[in-house]
Protein backbone atom coordinates (compact mmCIF):
# COMPACT_ATOMS: atom_id res chain seq x y z
CA UNK A 1 0.00 0.00 0.00
CA UNK A 2 1.21 3.50 -0.82
CA UNK A 3 2.05 5.77 2.13
CA UNK A 4 1.36 8.91 0.12
CA UNK A 5 0.06 9.74 -3.35
CA UNK A 6 0.61 13.11 -5.05
CA UNK A 7 -1.63 14.01 -8.01
CA UNK A 8 -0.87 16.85 -10.43
CA UNK A 9 -3.43 18.08 -12.95
CA UNK A 10 -4.23 21.64 -14.10
CA UNK A 11 -7.92 20.70 -13.98
CA UNK A 12 -7.76 20.83 -10.18
CA UNK A 13 -7.43 24.61 -10.43
CA UNK A 14 -10.73 26.52 -10.33
CA UNK A 15 -11.25 28.16 -13.78
CA UNK A 16 -12.25 31.81 -13.91
CA UNK A 17 -14.80 31.43 -16.70
CA UNK A 18 -16.29 29.12 -19.31
CA UNK A 19 -19.00 26.50 -18.76
CA UNK A 20 -16.90 23.78 -20.39
CA UNK A 21 -13.89 24.53 -18.16
CA UNK A 22 -16.06 24.60 -15.06
CA UNK A 23 -17.55 21.23 -15.96
CA UNK A 24 -14.09 19.72 -16.54
CA UNK A 25 -13.02 21.05 -13.14
CA UNK A 26 -16.12 19.57 -11.48
CA UNK A 27 -15.51 16.16 -13.05
CA UNK A 28 -11.83 16.28 -12.08
CA UNK A 29 -12.77 16.99 -8.46
CA UNK A 30 -15.30 14.13 -8.49
CA UNK A 31 -12.64 11.80 -9.87
CA UNK A 32 -10.25 13.00 -7.16
CA UNK A 33 -12.74 12.14 -4.41
CA UNK A 34 -13.26 8.69 -5.92
CA UNK A 35 -9.48 8.22 -6.06
CA UNK A 36 -9.21 9.12 -2.38
CA UNK A 37 -11.85 6.50 -1.57
CA UNK A 38 -9.91 3.85 -3.50
CA UNK A 39 -6.71 4.62 -1.56
CA UNK A 40 -8.27 5.44 1.78
CA UNK A 41 -5.24 4.04 3.60
CA UNK A 42 -2.87 6.53 1.98
CA UNK A 43 -2.38 10.26 2.23
CA UNK A 44 -3.61 11.78 -1.07
CA UNK A 45 -2.57 15.32 -2.05
CA UNK A 46 -3.59 17.21 -5.19
CA UNK A 47 -1.82 20.05 -7.02
CA UNK A 48 -2.76 22.17 -10.03
CA UNK A 49 0.80 22.30 -11.36
CA UNK A 50 4.24 20.77 -10.95
CA UNK A 51 5.43 24.11 -9.58
CA UNK A 52 2.79 23.94 -6.85
CA UNK A 53 3.87 20.39 -6.08
CA UNK A 54 7.50 21.45 -5.75
CA UNK A 55 6.72 24.29 -3.36
CA UNK A 56 4.16 22.36 -1.28
CA UNK A 57 5.64 18.87 -0.97
CA UNK A 58 8.35 18.07 1.54
CA UNK A 59 11.83 18.87 0.22
CA UNK A 60 13.14 15.41 1.04
CA UNK A 61 10.17 13.59 -0.53
CA UNK A 62 11.37 10.68 -2.69
CA UNK A 63 8.95 9.07 -5.14
CA UNK A 64 9.06 5.34 -5.84
CA UNK A 65 6.80 5.73 -8.85
CA UNK A 66 5.99 8.65 -11.16
CA UNK A 67 3.11 8.16 -13.62
CA UNK A 68 2.45 10.49 -16.53
CA UNK A 69 -1.08 9.67 -17.73
CA UNK A 70 -2.25 12.23 -20.30
CA UNK A 71 -2.72 15.06 -17.77
CA UNK A 72 -3.75 18.14 -19.72
CA UNK A 73 -1.02 20.77 -19.78
CA UNK A 74 1.62 18.63 -18.04
CA UNK A 75 4.34 18.05 -20.61
CA UNK A 76 6.69 15.08 -20.70
CA UNK A 77 9.70 17.39 -20.41
CA UNK A 78 8.30 18.81 -17.17
CA UNK A 79 7.93 15.34 -15.75
CA UNK A 80 11.45 14.41 -16.79
CA UNK A 81 12.66 17.49 -14.90
CA UNK A 82 11.39 15.83 -11.73
CA UNK A 83 13.94 13.09 -12.31
CA UNK A 84 16.74 15.61 -12.70
CA UNK A 85 15.56 17.34 -9.53
CA UNK A 86 16.07 14.13 -7.61
CA UNK A 87 12.45 13.39 -6.75
CA UNK A 88 12.59 9.85 -8.10
CA UNK A 89 14.07 7.32 -5.67
CA UNK A 90 17.24 5.53 -6.78
CA UNK A 91 15.30 2.33 -7.47
CA UNK A 92 12.14 4.16 -8.59
CA UNK A 93 10.32 4.04 -11.91
CA UNK A 94 9.05 6.81 -14.18
CA UNK A 95 6.17 5.59 -16.36
CA UNK A 96 4.47 7.41 -19.24
CA UNK A 97 1.25 6.26 -20.90
CA UNK A 98 -0.45 8.15 -23.69
CA UNK A 99 -2.94 7.27 -26.35
CA UNK A 100 -6.19 7.93 -28.15
CA UNK A 101 -9.58 7.07 -26.70
CA UNK A 102 -11.18 6.65 -30.12
CA UNK A 103 -13.01 9.99 -30.29
CA UNK A 104 -11.25 10.70 -33.58
CA UNK A 105 -12.83 7.73 -35.36
CA UNK A 106 -14.76 9.35 -38.25
CA UNK A 107 -17.79 7.05 -37.97
CA UNK A 108 -18.28 7.53 -34.22
CA UNK A 109 -21.00 10.16 -34.65
CA UNK A 110 -23.38 7.69 -36.32
CA UNK A 111 -25.38 4.77 -34.98
CA UNK A 112 -26.62 3.96 -31.50
CA UNK A 113 -24.72 4.91 -28.34
CA UNK A 114 -23.70 1.25 -28.10
CA UNK A 115 -22.24 1.22 -31.61
CA UNK A 116 -20.44 4.52 -31.01
CA UNK A 117 -18.85 3.09 -27.85
CA UNK A 118 -17.61 -0.04 -29.61
CA UNK A 119 -16.31 1.89 -32.61
CA UNK A 120 -14.34 4.08 -30.23
CA UNK A 121 -12.95 1.01 -28.46
CA UNK A 122 -11.89 -0.50 -31.78
CA UNK A 123 -10.06 2.68 -32.82
CA UNK A 124 -8.56 3.41 -29.39
CA UNK A 125 -4.84 2.82 -28.97
CA UNK A 126 -2.09 3.59 -26.51
CA UNK A 127 1.65 3.44 -26.13
CA UNK A 128 4.12 4.23 -23.41
CA UNK A 129 7.64 4.28 -22.12
CA UNK A 130 9.38 3.76 -18.82
CA UNK A 131 12.60 5.05 -17.25
CA UNK A 132 14.56 3.25 -14.57
CA UNK A 133 18.13 3.99 -13.56
CA UNK A 134 18.46 6.37 -16.49
CA UNK A 135 17.39 3.85 -19.15
CA UNK A 136 14.28 4.28 -21.30
CA UNK A 137 12.18 1.43 -22.67
CA UNK A 138 9.30 1.92 -25.14
CA UNK A 139 6.41 -0.50 -25.22
CA UNK A 140 2.97 -1.14 -26.62
CA UNK A 141 0.24 -2.96 -24.70
CA UNK A 142 -0.52 -6.58 -25.63
CA UNK A 143 -3.32 -7.03 -28.17
CA UNK A 144 -6.78 -7.59 -26.69
CA UNK A 145 -8.33 -11.03 -26.52
CA UNK A 146 -9.36 -12.32 -29.97
CA UNK A 147 -12.87 -13.24 -28.84
CA UNK A 148 -13.27 -9.79 -27.29
CA UNK A 149 -12.18 -8.08 -30.53
CA UNK A 150 -14.55 -10.19 -32.61
CA UNK A 151 -17.44 -9.29 -30.31
CA UNK A 152 -16.58 -5.58 -30.40
CA UNK A 153 -16.39 -5.66 -34.19
CA UNK A 154 -19.74 -7.46 -34.47
CA UNK A 155 -21.50 -4.96 -32.19
CA UNK A 156 -19.90 -1.95 -33.90
CA UNK A 157 -20.68 -2.98 -37.46
CA UNK A 158 -24.03 -4.81 -37.41
CA UNK A 159 -27.61 -4.13 -36.32
CA UNK A 160 -29.50 -5.99 -33.56
CA UNK A 161 -31.64 -7.57 -36.30
CA UNK A 162 -28.59 -8.91 -38.14
CA UNK A 163 -27.01 -10.21 -34.94
CA UNK A 164 -30.21 -11.96 -33.84
CA UNK A 165 -30.56 -13.62 -37.25
CA UNK A 166 -26.93 -14.76 -37.48
CA UNK A 167 -26.83 -16.11 -33.92
CA UNK A 168 -30.30 -17.72 -33.94
CA UNK A 169 -31.65 -15.44 -31.20
CA UNK A 170 -35.10 -13.94 -30.63
CA UNK A 171 -35.67 -10.37 -31.75
CA UNK A 172 -38.36 -8.34 -30.02
CA UNK A 173 -39.35 -4.69 -29.88
CA UNK A 174 -40.50 -2.68 -26.88
CA UNK A 175 -44.18 -1.75 -27.27
CA UNK A 176 -44.95 -1.02 -23.60
CA UNK A 177 -48.74 -1.21 -23.93
CA UNK A 178 -50.45 0.73 -21.16
CA UNK A 179 -47.17 2.15 -19.80
CA UNK A 180 -47.53 5.94 -19.76
CA UNK A 181 -43.80 6.63 -19.83
CA UNK A 182 -43.19 4.08 -22.57
CA UNK A 183 -40.34 2.30 -20.81
CA UNK A 184 -39.77 -1.29 -19.66
CA UNK A 185 -37.34 -2.12 -16.85
CA UNK A 186 -34.30 -4.35 -17.22
CA UNK A 187 -33.81 -6.39 -14.04
CA UNK A 188 -31.08 -8.65 -12.69
CA UNK A 189 -33.48 -11.55 -12.12
CA UNK A 190 -36.77 -12.76 -13.65
CA UNK A 191 -38.99 -11.44 -10.87
CA UNK A 192 -40.86 -8.17 -10.28
CA UNK A 193 -38.66 -7.16 -7.34
CA UNK A 194 -35.37 -7.83 -9.13
CA UNK A 195 -32.92 -4.94 -9.01
CA UNK A 196 -33.39 -2.50 -11.89
CA UNK A 197 -30.26 -2.27 -14.06
CA UNK A 198 -31.70 0.08 -16.66
CA UNK A 199 -34.63 0.55 -19.03
CA UNK A 200 -35.48 0.24 -22.68
CA UNK A 201 -37.84 2.66 -24.38
CA UNK A 202 -40.77 2.10 -26.72
CA UNK A 203 -39.39 1.21 -30.16
CA UNK A 204 -36.09 -0.21 -28.90
CA UNK A 205 -34.98 -3.65 -30.09
CA UNK A 206 -34.44 -6.51 -27.62
CA UNK A 207 -32.20 -9.46 -28.50
CA UNK A 208 -33.07 -12.38 -26.20
CA UNK A 209 -31.36 -15.73 -25.72
CA UNK A 210 -33.62 -17.41 -23.16
CA UNK A 211 -37.34 -17.36 -22.38
CA UNK A 212 -38.91 -18.08 -19.01
CA UNK A 213 -42.49 -16.85 -19.55
CA UNK A 214 -43.40 -14.13 -18.98
CA UNK A 215 -39.69 -13.14 -18.86
CA UNK A 216 -36.92 -13.09 -21.45
CA UNK A 217 -33.19 -12.98 -20.77
CA UNK A 218 -31.13 -10.54 -22.82
CA UNK A 219 -28.30 -11.84 -24.97
CA UNK A 220 -24.83 -10.30 -24.97
CA UNK A 221 -25.67 -9.49 -28.61
CA UNK A 222 -28.30 -7.02 -27.35
CA UNK A 223 -27.19 -3.38 -27.69
CA UNK A 224 -28.02 -2.42 -24.11
CA UNK A 225 -26.42 -5.48 -22.49
CA UNK A 226 -23.35 -5.32 -24.73
CA UNK A 227 -22.75 -1.69 -23.76
CA UNK A 228 -23.52 -2.22 -20.06
CA UNK A 229 -21.29 -5.31 -19.82
CA UNK A 230 -18.40 -3.61 -21.61
CA UNK A 231 -18.55 -0.60 -19.30
CA UNK A 232 -18.68 -2.92 -16.28
CA UNK A 233 -15.65 -4.82 -17.59
CA UNK A 234 -13.71 -1.60 -18.16
CA UNK A 235 -14.47 -0.59 -14.57
CA UNK A 236 -13.14 -3.92 -13.28
CA UNK A 237 -16.44 -5.68 -12.52
CA UNK A 238 -15.77 -9.43 -12.58
CA UNK A 239 -18.72 -11.57 -13.65
CA UNK A 240 -21.05 -11.40 -16.68
CA UNK A 241 -24.33 -9.57 -16.14
CA UNK A 242 -27.73 -11.31 -16.11
CA UNK A 243 -30.43 -9.04 -17.53
CA UNK A 244 -34.12 -9.85 -17.78
CA UNK A 245 -37.20 -8.09 -19.15
CA UNK A 246 -40.88 -8.77 -18.63
CA UNK A 247 -42.52 -9.62 -21.94
CA UNK A 248 -46.15 -9.70 -20.82
CA UNK A 249 -47.23 -7.08 -18.28
CA UNK A 250 -50.65 -8.56 -17.47
CA UNK A 251 -49.66 -9.36 -13.88
CA UNK A 252 -48.82 -5.68 -13.35
CA UNK A 253 -51.92 -4.31 -15.04
CA UNK A 254 -50.24 -3.59 -18.40
CA UNK A 255 -50.53 -5.10 -21.84
CA UNK A 256 -47.83 -6.57 -24.04
CA UNK A 257 -44.47 -5.05 -23.17
CA UNK A 258 -42.25 -6.78 -25.73
CA UNK A 259 -43.57 -7.95 -29.08
CA UNK A 260 -41.82 -10.34 -31.50
CA UNK A 261 -40.49 -8.79 -34.69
Amino acid sequence: MFASIHLVDPLYSVPTSGASSLEKHRLARCALEAFRDWFSGASVAAYASLAEFETSAARDLQLDLILKLDAEGVELEDCAAQLRAGRLASDGLFFRLCGCDGHDAPECEDGSSCQRLFRRLLSARCEGSAWSAGEEVFFEPPPPDKHCMEHRTRIATSSPRDRAASEGLRLLRVVAEGVSRGVVAIRDAPKPDGAILGVKRRGDFVVAELEEPPWVQLSIEDDWLAEFSELQRLEGAPAPVNAWMLQDGATLGFGVLLAPE
